[in-house]
């Protein structure tokens, strides 16, 4: 009984001492995740050597997989999927800056000569690749895009 009637006689003083640890634990909690809003420690999944990976990228490259994928493709593995090939492009891209690797407009022509070499849309008279038809319809298809678009926005108008 003696001791209960201490507690209550320094009932204040506990009370002060119990709101000052719980206050300190949140003030840790918060310095810890770099504050009270802390956007980009929300935004970014992992970081692969300095590369961040943000969540609505992986998000959307996940969906984008899924749809792509032929068969019963579960989330899981197409989550598993993205993330090895995010972590295995975010290696890739730093032994490529290590090496001082790039890849150059010839190269480039190269696999795409390769690509579409029997595309008639992509083909002179002569029956070559020619990089410049390919720039040709790529126009087009941006022109056709634009076009789309601006009548899409016209009938919403409407």
């Amino acid at each position: 009984m003696a001791v209960l009637n201490k507690i209550r006689e320094r009932s204040v003083f506990l009370i002060i001492i119990i709101a000052l640890a719980l206050f300190s634990f949140v003030l840790a909690d918060v310095i810890r995740s770099g504050g009270f809003s802390s956007q980009k420690s929300q935004n970014v999944i992992a970081t692969v050597n300095g590369e961040e990976i943000e969540r609505e990228d992986f998000a959307r490259q996940v969906e984008n997989y899924q749809r792509n994928a032929r068969g019963n493709m579960t989330t899981t593995q197409a989550v598993n999927q993205v993330w090895n090939s995010s972590v295995r492009q975010a290696l890739l891209n730093e032994q490529f800056e290590e090496l001082g690797l790039e890849v150059g407009q010839e190269q480039i022509n190269a696999v795409l000569r390769q690509q579409f070499a029997g595309n008639p849309n992509f083909t002179n008279e002569a029956g070559m690749f020619d990089i410049n038809r390919m720039r040709e319809y790529i126009a087009n298809l941006n022109l056709l895009l634009q076009k789309r678009i601006a009548n899409g926005l016209m009938l919403k108008k409407i």
